[in-house]
């Protein structure tokens, strides 16, 4: 008992002197806290619990979390350049703990302290440097060799990103890079930086046709936020949706990016709308699927397919009735008709996830349709509220 005594109390001496001797000295502060500190406020130890909670529960604590990150990002921002050593050093992989060490916690049941997972340093790094912005513009050279290291490009890419503006002629010059993965790590976070890539737009559309389909994936996916021009965006997909695999799936996901995040809309989304409409007839259910998925982005202008949703409530694939349950209650037409056949979904369907769809379905009509929803109107009503404090808790995590 002795022996295991003096061997824990040698084991904590010795990971208290590597933590003593790993923790950085004579370090900037900002409101009593070190960068070091701040670092982790932006992406604590503990945030990943969140996403096993229950939906409303989960938009609270994202709320919370999100308050917490603003801080951080405004004291990041206040130390500026002295924080960028700190910043960059979440780039270098943690040295590991000495098999001694390891071998004695062992032996006396000790936890040693883990360092944090390459995802938490990255977030770190990525919210770190959106918040310093033009400020980081010292480390670029770092990051540009870095780009070059097929260990770290996707984390180099990743910061560039971040960094908003100033990181964008590097982004830009490995678009062309001969290394493919240094191309699709570029492709893929350059759309990130929206219209202030533009100038990336013609690259971007020729790589749609690169031999490696990553890399083409990634073009795809990246262009519909960095074309200034919508019209020109919307004509590309429309191309795209003709055009078969694996151009039509990349257009229905440009799609939802449009849909989503290229408002207001108006009468030139037409063309898309056309073509969102016979893909929701293919006899591929992925593609249907995602047709409505897509057309339900757009709300009530993609109404015109209330009847292929109604349809698609009958469909043997889960993916397609579930996606015509969100796109149905998008339209918001006819709710005395809509409303009880999502209710007999909610009742009859086979797949939990379905019904549970339906349900949501019917609390998007709002409380006008309450009157609508029979013997599920209870359940329908409290789904409403959620709605509206999942949306409030929504528009408070959005940054300012």
């Amino acid at each position: 008992m002795k022996q295991k005594l003096q061997v824990t109390l040698l084991c904590l001496v010795f990971v208290g002197l590597s933590l003593w001797s790993s923790w950085p000295k004579g370090e900037p502060s900002w409101d009593g806290k070190t960068v070091s500190e701040w670092l982790v406020e932006l992406a604590p130890d503990d945030g990943d619990r969140i996403t096993a909670l229950p939906t409303q529960e989960f938009f609270k604590a994202q709320a919370a979390l999100n308050e917490r990150r603003k801080r951080a990002q405004r004291a990041i921002r206040q130390l500026g350049t002295k924080a960028l050593p700190f910043t960059l050093s979440l780039l270098d992989d943690p040295p590991p703990q000495p098999t001694w060490l390891v071998w004695t916690a062992g032996k006396v049941n000790l936890n040693l302290p883990k360092p944090p997972s390459p995802a938490l340093r990255m977030a770190r790094a990525g919210y770190a440097f959106e918040a310093l912005g033009t400020d980081a513009r010292p480390v670029l050279p770092t990051l540009a060799a870095l780009l070059q290291d097929t260990n770290k490009v996707w984390d180099a890419a990743d910061c560039l990103a971040s960094i908003g503006k100033a990181g964008v002629p590097l982004l830009l010059g490995g678009l062309t890079n001969t290394h493919e993965l240094v191309r699709e790590a570029c492709f893929r976070n350059i759309g990130r930086v929206g219209t202030n890539a533009s100038a990336a737009v013609p690259t971007v559309l020729a790589a749609v046709n690169d031999a490696n389909p990553k890399v083409a994936r990634a073009a795809a996916f990246s262009y519909p936020g960095m074309e200034p021009d919508k019209e020109k965006v919307i004509s590309v997909l429309v191309l795209w949706a003709r055009s078969g695999t694996p151009l039509m799936h990349w257009a229905l996901t440009g799609a939802k990016t449009v849909g989503i995040f290229r408002k207001p809309h108006g009468a030139e989304i037409e063309p898309l709308l056309r073509e969102l409409l016979r893909l929701a007839k293919e006899p591929d259910h992925k593609i249907q699927a995602s047709a409505f998925s897509a057309l339900g982005t757009f709300g009530e202008l993609a109404a015109n397919a209330r009847p292929q949703a109604v349809a698609a409530l009958q469909s043997g694939d889960t993916g397609v009735r579930l996606s015509a349950c969100h796109a149905l209650s998008a339209f918001r037409q006819q709710p005395e008709s809509s409303i009880p056949l999502l209710i007999e979904l909610a009742h009859n369907d086979p797949d939990e996830i379905v019904r549970s769809a339906a349900v949501e379905g019917a609390a998007g009509f709002g409380e006008a349709g309450l009157a609508f929803c029979g013997p599920l109107r209870t359940q329908v009503e409290q789904a409403i509220h959620e709605r509206e404090e999942i949306e409030r808790l929504r528009h408070k995590t959005k940054p300012k």
